[in-house]
């Protein structure tokens, strides 16, 4: 499993984060093919949430997100869901930081925890 950054991300994320975001990769336990561990959420300000997590890519294909369905869980209460259009490539067998960006209205009353799940279901 190789830790994998998106070009924007590999041009203007700083040393210290990427080196945080590997640090973090090498303690992930890997999905059973393709999924999502969160790694930092934060609410915003507004009311909105940023949720950074791993993409995990573990087929021997390239997984293309387009159009995905987002849901974060605190245990098992949904504080987020959105749909996201996206244009991603995980390469196979590699893993790839991804931020997104809920807004105020398709966020829920919860706590932020350490007991985060995400949830991506893939709709193209």
């Amino acid at each position: 499993m190789k830790l994998h950054f998106h070009p924007v991300w590999e041009q203007t994320l700083p040393s210290k984060s990427k080196s945080e975001l590997t640090a973090a990769f090498t303690a992930l336990s890997p999905s059973h093919s393709f999924g999502a561990s969160p790694f930092l959420v934060k609410r915003k300000r507004n009311g909105g949430i940023v949720a950074t997590v791993f993409l995990q890519n573990v087929t021997a294909y390239p997984v293309t997100l387009e159009k995905v369905q987002v849901q974060l869980y605190d245990q098992k209460k949904r504080i987020a869901q959105n749909i996201f259009d996206e244009s991603l490539v995980i390469p196979p067998n590699s893993t790839m930081p991804w931020s997104f960006v809920f807004p105020p209205e398709s966020t829920e009353e919860g706590d932020i925890t350490e007991q985060m799940t995400v949830s991506i279901d893939l709709l193209k």
